[in-house]
C-alpha cells in the first residue's frame, strides 16, 4: 500500500513533491521569549502544540524530515482570531486541525475556504478570511512526538496527505518514532534535503 505524502513528501501525476512549511513559519519554543522561526528550530526544541482537548502541551521535535533552503509553493490563509487577523502560511497539501462534531479531524490546507473553522492556541477558534497562493523560501518538515504543532499560530499536523487521516499518518512513523529512543543519532536529519525514513517511503510508492 503506498503511504502518500507523509510528513513532507507525496506523490502526484506520477511526479514526487515536497510540501512542509517556509523558513518563515513561526513556532513558539518553550523557555523562549519570541517565536521562532522554521530555518531556527533545532533537534530537541520543545515546541508548543494541544493536546485533543485543546490544552496547551510541549513537544519535542525528533528530527526533521526534510529540510531544504529552496523555494516552494506555499498557501496564505488569512484568518481571524479574538479582535486581530493573522496569516499561516503552508504548504497546499499539509493537513490543519479543525473542530468537528466528534471533537478534532484533520484536512488538507487546499481545502479550506473562507468561513472555515481552524484551531489556535488555547482551543480558541479562529475562521478563515482568505487565502491566496505564491511561492517563500525554505520547505521545513519537524517531526514531533506528538505529531502536531502550533505554527503561525494555528494547530496543525505534521503530516501531509490527501487520502489519508492525520492518525493513520502519525502511525506509519511510529518506527521511527521509537527510533529516537533507541537510536537517536541514527534519526537525526544528516544534512540532505528528505530524511532516510521519509525516502523508503517514496520507494514503497
Amino acid at each position: 500500500m503506498f503511504i502518500p505524502c507523509i510528513l513532507c513528501c507525496g506523490k502526484k501525476d506520477g511526479h514526487w513533491w515536497f510540501a512542509c512549511f517556509p523558513s518563515t513559519s513561526a513556532v513558539r519554543v518553550a523557555g523562549r521569549k519570541h517565536p521562532t522561526v522554521m530555518s531556527d528550530l533545532k533537534v530537541g526544541d520543545r515546541v508548543a502544540t494541544l493536546d485533543p482537548h485543546g490544552h496547551l502541551i510541549w513537544s519535542p521535535v525528533l528530527t526533521f524530515l526534510h529540510r531544504d533552503a529552496q523555494t516552494s509553493h506555499y498557501l496564505w490563509v488569512h484568518y481571524a482570531v479574538a479582535s486581530h487577523t493573522a496569516t499561516l502560511c503552508i504548504s497546499p497539501e499539509h493537513m490543519v486541525m479543525v473542530p468537528t462534531p466528534d471533537g478534532v479531524g484533520a484536512v488538507p490546507s487546499n481545502q479550506l475556504r473562507p468561513g472555515d473553522v481552524l484551531c489556535a492556541e488555547g482551543g480558541v477558534r479562529c475562521v478563515v478570511q482568505s487565502i491566496r497562493c505564491g511561492t517563500a523560501a525554505g520547505q521545513y518538515a519537524p517531526l514531533t512526538a506528538a505529531g502536531t504543532l502550533l505554527v503561525d499560530g494555528v494547530w496543525a499536523s505534521c503530516y501531509v496527505s490527501e487520502e489519508y487521516s492525520h492518525r493513520q499518518a502519525h502511525a506509519a512513523f511510529a518506527p521511527l518514532r521509537t527510533l529516537t529512543k533507541l537510536a537517536p543519532g541514527l534519526v537525526r536529519h544528516k544534512g540532505g534535503k528528505v530524511h532516510w525514513f521519509a525516502r523508503g517511503l517514496m520507494m514503497v510508492g
